[in-house]
């Protein structure tokens, strides 16, 4: 399988705590080692433990793709992220901007939270089209969704409208799907790319398959 289940400190929630591109995973630096070499295989990246500004809530204050790293202007990232990934500085007054974006190498879906110049900063820095929108009507696009080269999975109240802009904007299809055991908000529970994908500890079988199906992993 492609798939595996962990935790953070016992909180299932990898997507709060973790961030990953299609070659880097980074973790908090109290993230167990055992879990995150499994991690590290399952995803096929290299592993930085570190903050952002202190804070080991990685996935929910950055966006993070192959190219670039997106932050509020407020705070730090990582020491030791590679020299090649960009980092781009969002002057906004939300600080969680992984909340508020859902991204791969080819686009990213934004909040109509953000300020224009946002946009261009996260485009610019992730070099990839930006859009507008929402997932299940809500505006934090990034706690609704995951988003790799092979698919993107959502919210299961995503509506037909929102889900043809995400299969048009991404140029993959869209599946929906739970994860630790019914939570609708698969970006907070689950960290993955193209070639796999880690969930929550609480996450069912069928949840586990409705997620690697729905990633083409």
């Amino acid at each position: 399988m492609a798939i595996t289940k962990s935790d953070f400190n016992n909180n299932p929630y990898l997507g709060v705590y973790c961030i990953c591109s299609e070659s880097l995973l980074i973790v908090p630096p109290a993230f167990e080692e055992r879990k995150a070499n499994e991690m590290k295989e399952i995803l096929q990246v290299e592993t930085l433990f570190g903050t952002i500004s202190g804070a080991t809530v990685l996935g929910s204050l950055a966006v993070l793709n192959s190219r670039g790293m997106v932050i509020s202007d407020s705070v730090s990232p990582p020491k030791d992220l590679p020299e090649e990934i960009a980092v781009g500085h969002v002057a906004t007054r939300f600080n969680a901007l992984g909340n508020l974006v859902v991204a791969n190498d080819v686009a990213a879906l934004c909040s109509p939270l953000l300020e224009k110049e946002a946009l261009k900063i996260i485009g610019d820095t992730l070099e990839v089209k930006v859009e507008i929108g929402t997932i299940a009507g809500l505006s934090t696009v990034g706690s609704c969704a995951v988003a790799t080269s092979k698919g993107v999975l959502t919210h299961p109240r995503v509506t037909e409208r929102e889900q043809e802009m995400l299969e048009e904007l991404f140029d993959v299809e869209v599946a929906t799907s739970t994860a630790n055991f019914g939570t609708p908000y698969v970006g907070a529970c689950v960290v993955a790319n193209s070639k796999g994908a880690a969930a929550g500890e609480k996450s069912t079988g069928i949840e586990l398959g409705r997620i690697e199906d729905g990633l083409g992993l």
